[in-house]
């Protein structure tokens, strides 16, 4: 059981550090004078990407080593899957849908905080806003 529950910590991580990038880039594009906003934006946004690529791994190590005992990974693969179709199971559900959709808004989001300049506190505040809300439905 000890994968579901770290699993369930770096969703919990993954929500709690979006949630403070975007309270955070709110702020800094209210006022883009104060860049300390900004800056702890960038702080809440590492670990919130750091947790999304964990939880990524996490769901694969548990296809891989078929870990039945977790609803996805029983409904999703199954003994005779080829290394092709286990890759694919990680999306085939709802939830690997919204963690698949949540690591590439993670890879656009890191993207835009290196090329954004002027515009990064407002697009990463829509950028981070909906990784919470992606977030929260892997959470509920």
């Amino acid at each position: 059981m000890w994968a579901g529950k770290l699993g369930n910590f770096f969703i919990v991580l993954s929500f709690a550090a979006a949630l403070l990038s975007t309270i955070s880039y709110f702020f800094a594009a209210r006022n883009p004078l104060d860049l300390s906003w900004r800056k702890l934006g960038r702080i809440g946004y590492r670990p919130h990407s750091i947790g999304v690529l964990r939880n990524v791994s996490t769901l694969f190590f548990m296809l891989y080593n078929h870990y039945f005992e977790y609803q996805y990974v029983w409904q999703h693969s199954n003994m005779s899957m080829k290394m092709k179709y286990i890759f694919s199971c990680f999306w085939e559900g709802q939830e690997g849908s919204f963690l698949l959709w949540t690591f590439w808004n993670a890879i656009i989001g890191n993207i835009l905080i290196k090329t954004a300049k002027n515009f990064e506190a407002s697009v990463m505040f829509i950028v981070s806003f909906v990784q919470v809300l992606l977030a929260s439905m892997l959470l509920g």
